[in-house]
């Protein structure tokens, strides 16, 4: 799963520039760090706006988490995750 997530980061223009050229001060008065190659803020990993990942997480956590349903499903991975 943390590959996935890397390669939309690394494929997403502003997790990118992060991630090959470091977090500017602005970026981390904002909140964003990088830990284990990936873009997190309070530390939620970011999720890019890539429709195929957002489906693989949605869908893994759901079939996982006893199908809690849509809601509890998607509040549940705003715990982990931030877009």
């Amino acid at each position: 799963m943390a590959n996935r997530i890397l390669n939309a980061q690394l494929n997403d223009n502003l997790c990118g520039n992060m991630l090959k050229n470091g977090i500017n001060t602005v970026d981390k008065q904002r909140g964003l760090t990088e830990r284990n190659s990936l873009i997190r803020k309070a530390n939620r990993i970011f999720i890019p706006q890539n429709n195929e990942l957002r489906n693989y997480l949605l869908k893994r956590f759901h079939d996982n988490s006893g199908h809690l349903g849509r809601e509890k499903t998607i509040n549940f991975l705003q715990l982990f995750f931030w877009k």
